[in-house]
């Protein structure tokens, strides 16, 4: 058993029950306050040479100064997801963006 994935699914069911309500402080930040709080920051590595970034590569997760880092790929970075689209309605909109955008890939591609 996983503990921080224990600890996770707790997060989203919180999210989901209304327990823990989700703001966005600063940018790449989020900010949840209830029966404890939680702050996910987006690490996004910076690229060499022009002044960009690879994308969120992944999650620090900091529960009452615990903290977390869960990296893309992983169910872990799932659930962040999922705890996110739970709490924020600009990430539902977010994730429902890139399914149908990968849905339409599949499609021309005939998969």
């Amino acid at each position: 058993m996983n503990k921080s994935i224990d600890m996770l699914r707790a997060i989203l069911r919180a999210t989901r029950d209304g327990r823990l309500r989700w703001t966005k402080p600063f940018p790449q930040q989020y900010l949840a306050k209830g029966p404890v709080e939680v702050t996910i920051r987006e690490i996004a590595p910076l690229i060499a040479g022009e002044s960009e970034t690879a994308g969120t590569q992944a999650f620090e997760v900091n529960v009452n100064g615990l903290i977390e880092t869960f990296w893309t790929g992983t169910p872990g970075c799932d659930l962040v997801g999922d705890i996110l689209a739970a709490g924020l309605p600009e990430w539902a909109d977010h994730r429902e963006g890139i399914s149908n955008q990968v849905g339409e890939i599949i499609k021309r591609l005939g998969s």
